[in-house]
């Protein structure tokens, strides 16, 4: 089979752009600016939180902190869940990717939808590992005031507002909340 000049020239002009839109697209997994916040799955007497105050909650609770509390006093350890996310699905992650790339190139899927897709993988996988956290333990007065002794749920909306947006640095963006 022989091709033309021009169609070779197409070939590669469709090349050139899936390139660039590989280097210049990403995906955002977790508490991302811009997305409206989970609703929680048990009632709430307290206000609604926002995507930035559920990220804070989220940081808080993955990393722990020494400053928490009215006082300044109390300590919340951390519970970690989004790097065991990441950790543990890195080898099926990477296969995604491989896969996606292969469709990408080959016409198959465009740049957009392969990171919606590794956008929803990551999505499920931090909220599978939000249910499997089990220590440490919560403290007494936290049981007593929530309930229950399942560390990180309690209405659920963390659990509920991880998502994911898939967004270009050549086009402008909502200010990502930094913690």
């Amino acid at each position: 089979m022989s091709y033309s000049f021009s169609e070779n020239r197409r070939g590669e002009e469709h090349l050139t752009k899936i390139l660039k839109e590989m280097k210049t697209m990403y995906v955002k997994v977790g508490f991302p600016s811009g997305k409206e916040p989970g609703e929680p799955t048990k009632g709430s007497e307290s206000e609604s939180k926002t995507m930035a105050d559920i990220a804070l909650i989220a940081a808080t609770q993955e990393f722990g902190t020494t400053r928490a509390g009215r006082g300044n006093s109390v300590t919340i350890p951390s519970r970690p869940f989004m790097r065991p996310a990441l950790v543990t699905n890195k080898e099926k992650l990477a296969k995604l990717q491989k896969k996606l790339s292969s469709e990408i190139m080959s016409g198959e899927r465009t740049v957009e939808n392969g990171l919606e897709l590794i956008g929803e993988f990551m999505v499920s996988k931090i909220k599978r590992a939000i249910n499997d956290v089990e220590t440490p333990p919560l403290a007494m007065s936290t049981i007593k005031g929530k309930g229950s002794e399942k560390p990180l749920i309690n209405t659920g909306q963390m659990r509920n507002s991880v998502t994911y947006i898939v967004s270009d640095i050549t086009k402008a963006e909502p200010e990502t909340v930094k913690i």
